[in-house]
């Protein structure tokens, strides 16, 4: 971890610590310590996991077809004044499904979504890499105890890696000029 400038996620004195500490040291710190350095961990796994949805959402609008294919059947339009209506009436409030509401203006959606990937990618990247930098580099056998903090904080920093969203397979259209 020597080395590393933590990313903004990474802002709590123990994450600071950590950057500097030798794997026998992040071993034994106290239980404190470990909740504040996972809670750092599980921000910057939202953060990301929110920035691969927006990428994901922009990327799979952005390919060939989809506005073919949307206009085709009436556009855009059917599907706005649905999300719209259950916007106004406040139905989306109590819902499993109130993320439907962003689909009530679809280029405010595309602004919403398009914003945090060409604003925040250098810090994703560095989140990403801080994340991977804080990896045990072998199956140590305190990183192995169940239940022990570091087994929790290593599960933790292995949950990153399962958090992401499926590939487009088609190329992006290319970007009018």
């Amino acid at each position: 971890v020597q080395g590393a400038s933590p990313p903004s996620f990474f802002a709590s004195k123990t994450s600071e610590d950590v950057v500097s500490m030798p794997r026998k040291q992040i071993r034994t710190m106290p239980e404190k310590m470990y909740e504040e350095l996972i809670k750092d961990i599980k921000e910057a796994r939202s953060f990301l996991l929110g920035i691969r949805a927006c990428r994901f959402v922009w990327e799979l609008l952005a390919r060939d077809g989809v506005d073919d294919h949307v206009n085709s059947l009436e556009g855009w339009h059917p599907i706005e004044s649905v999300a719209r209506s259950f916007y106004d009436l406040n139905i989306h409030e109590c819902s499993e499904n109130k993320h439907f509401v962003l689909l009530r203006d679809i280029n405010e959606l595309l602004e919403i979504v398009g914003g945090p990937i060409l604003n925040l990618e250098v810090e994703a990247e560095k989140t990403e890499q801080y994340i991977q930098k804080l990896q045990p580099k072998k199956r140590e056998s305190s990183f192995m105890m169940k239940g022990s903090p570091i087994y929790n904080l290593r599960m933790c920093l292995q949950a990153e890696t399962e958090e992401h969203f499926p590939l487009c397979l088609t190329p992006p259209k290319p970007k009018a000029s």
